[in-house]
Order: structure tokens, then C-alpha cells, then sequence
């Protein structure tokens, strides 16, 4: 499965709309799931890491490509462009070896806010990449076990927040606001080669 036919395969079994945050954290842990069920392949579908977490990296395109799944606003007063996903009933039937574990992962998902969709997303490969660098999901990635049951996954989150777009609107701040510092400090001083770097170096 590529990136479409999963998004339309998990908006045909949702039969709901799927805010564009909660939809791309969606297809991120539905696609690590079918990676252990040997029914999808890491490189099937590469993610760009961003401040909420990965984004599969021709999701932007998803709705220009394919007009059955279809994209339309919400109100709102977040920083971020706030639309949701939603495609027309009677679509191409799915394959039945997908449809149970992408019914299980929705409910289980459905358990948990956006926030903390946000929050375990953020997997060794996330932390390992800069803003904008595209990777698969690794080995390290498929050992959190989120959202399924039998491993609990222990998730810092402090639970008496105002809303969850409040939190939302805190890590995509914090993720730019990194960014700003970095680029900031590479103009400051351009002709220092960050640690980092100097000891892939040696």
C-alpha cells in the first residue's frame, strides 16, 4: 500500500472526517502497525519531520492527486491551518487483510487526544532528524508499541492544560522557535562547524 491507498482505505473505515493533525499521526501509527503485520514496508510511505511529529511526505499533494479524498476548513483560532479529511461513500472496496487492524487502531486512537497523538509520534527517528529531513520509520520506531494495549507507553503530559490546542499551538511553537535559534546561530557564526559535525569528521 502507498500513502493514498492507506489514507483512503482509513477514511473508508473511519466513515468520519479526520482533522489534517490527527489524520497524519493516524497514518503514521496504522502504517507502523501494518509494518509488524508484514503488510506494509517502512519505505512505503516516507515521513518529513516536523514540529507535530512526522508527516508523510507527499501528504500535501494527497488531495491535488487524488480528488476522492476530499479536504474542506474548520473554524478555529490556531496558529496552523486547521481542514479536515474526508472522502465520499460507495469507494473501491479495501483488502479485508487490512480492515480489522485499521478498525482497532482508530478505536484505540479515538482513547487519546491530538496532543498526545503528537506527543508518542515522536519516535527515535523523529528526534534523530532536523525539521524538513525526510526518513522511514526504523527498527527503534516499530518498538514503540502506541497506541496498543499490551505495552503501555509511559507519555509526560500535563494533564491540566487549558485545551489541547493550546498544547498543539505550544509544540509547533516550540519546534520553530528551534529552528530560529539554529539559523540564527549559524549566521552569527558562520565559519564554526558545529561539534556535530566536526566529529563525523574525524
Amino acid at each position: 500500500m502507498n500513502l493514498y491507498e492507506l489514507s483512503k482505505a482509513i477514511l473508508a473505515v473511519s466513515q468520519q472526517p479526520i482533522d489534517r493533525v490527527r489524520f497524519t499521526k493516524t497514518i503514521y501509527f496504522i502504517h507502523k502497525e501494518l509494518i509488524r503485520k508484514g503488510q506494509m514496508k517502512p519505505e512505503d510511505i516516507p515521513y518529513l519531520r516536523l514540529p507535530l511529529g512526522p508527516v508523510p511526505a507527499n501528504f500535501l499533494n494527497l488531495t491535488r492527486e487524488h480528488p476522492d479524498i476530499k479536504l474542506r476548513p474548520i473554524p478555529t483560532h490556531i496558529l496552523y491551518v486547521a481542514e479536515e479529511y474526508y472522502i465520499e461513500p460507495n469507494t473501491e472496496s479495501i483488502s479485508e487483510d487490512v480492515v480489522p487492524i485499521i478498525q482497532r487502531l482508530l478505536q484505540l486512537l479515538k482513547t487519546h487526544s491530538t496532543t498526545e497523538l503528537v506527543i508518542a509520534s515522536q519516535d527515535p527517528s523523529w528526534q534523530n532528524h532536523q525539521n524538513g529531513e525526510e526518513y522511514v520509520i526504523s527498527p527503534a520506531d516499530l518498538r514503540n508499541t502506541f497506541p496498543l494495549p499490551h505495552i503501555r507507553l509511559k507519555i509526560h503530559i500535563k494533564r491540566r492544560q487549558p485545551s489541547h490546542l493550546g498544547a498543539l499551538q505550544a509544540h509547533l511553537l516550540r519546534g520553530m522557535l528551534e529552528d530560529i535559534v539554529k539559523e540564527s546561530t549559524d549566521l552569527e557564526y558562520p565559519d564554526e562547524t558545529p561539534p556535530h559535525d566536526q566529529e563525523a569528521k574525524k
